[in-house]
Order: structure tokens, then sequence, then C-alpha cells
């Protein structure tokens, strides 16, 4: 997502304008979606970020009832800022904490699903003032 959206907010001729807003500037302090933009690449190229199978127990409610369900799923083994260095520069040791919680509790497709989520407010709500103010 972040690959096409600076080119799409620059074909708009919104670019410069995003890069300088409030809502820019509060997606980039969100710890999920500011970690998760820093070792997307990293992870890639790298063995030092890593996933890891593991069941995940989860309630499907049905019309009457419920049941009990256990999926396989692939969890981020936990960030390391010795191995990562400057791969993480900018994040802070409490956000880092914050993340590393977070990957122990919950699946990396769910993580990876409400980085997506956090990242759509701020950019629906600057595209929503940026054509009011067109």
């Amino acid at each position: 997502m972040f690959d096409l959206l600076p080119a799409d907010l620059k074909a708009a001729g919104l670019s410069k304008q995003w890069e300088r807003s409030r809502f820019k500037e509060a997606l980039d302090f969100h710890p999920l979606v500011a970690i998760f933009k820093k070792i997307r690449d990293f992870a890639v190229h790298s063995v030092h970020v890593r996933g890891f199978g593991r069941d995940f127990p989860v309630t499907v409610l049905e019309k009457d009832s419920e049941r009990q369900e256990v999926i396989p799923t692939i969890f981020i083994e936990s960030l390391d800022r010795k191995v990562l260095g400057r791969e993480i520069s900018g994040v802070s040791d409490e956000d880092l904490a914050w993340f590393n919680q977070q990957i122990v509790i919950w699946p990396a497709h769910l993580l990876i699903q409400e980085a997506i989520y956090q990242t759509s407010i701020p950019l629906r709500n600057y595209l929503a003032t940026a054509r009011s103010a067109v």
C-alpha cells in the first residue's frame, strides 16, 4: 500500500499537502503501522524477521450456538533492536515493546489487516478534507 500511495497522491496533485498534513503525522506515529512500514522491505530480503506456524484458537458464533475451532496461522517472531538495527530506527523502545506484545497474541494476518484499517482512517479523512478544499 505504501508503494502505491505516493504515486496516487502525486497523480492527484496532493502529495505535498499529504506530507505536511496532520493525518500523515498521526499515521506515522501509530506504532503498528509505523513498525510494519519499517520492517516490510527488510522482512522480504532478510532472515531477521521471521514467522512461525502456531495454532490460533477462535470461537465461531453460529445462529443458535458457538463452537471452538483451532486455525493454523503464522505468527511473527519477536523483533530485536540489536538484530534489526537501523531498520527500526525512529521506533521507540515503548512502541517496539508494545508491538512485540501484539505479535505474541495475534497472528500476522490479523495484525496486517488492522494496520491496513488503521492506515485507511487518516487517509480517508485527509482525502475528504483535501477534496473539500479543492
